[in-house]
């Protein structure tokens, strides 16, 4: 995943992390998110530790802001 790539998705997470906690004032429920078997340069190697990223961060970023984060769908 190229820098510009990880740099956007780590702002769009956080962006709704926040928003989702601090003016919804309602959980983030994150059902569906990948990347397409169909796209330039998907392999699973690269599918795994992209969805890694994602999910740890989901975690990280709900603990500390205290608002609960729900996830399914992988």
């Amino acid at each position: 995943m190229a820098a510009e790539q990880v740099a956007f998705m780590r702002k769009w997470m956080a962006d709704h992390i926040r928003d989702s906690a601090a003016v919804l004032r309602k959980p983030l429920l994150v059902t569906e998110f990948g990347w397409s078997a169909r796209s330039n340069g998907y392999t699973v190697a690269a599918r795994d530790p992209t969805s890694a990223r994602c999910t740890t961060r989901w975690r990280r970023r709900g603990r500390a802001a205290r608002a609960p984060v729900a996830s399914s769908g992988m």
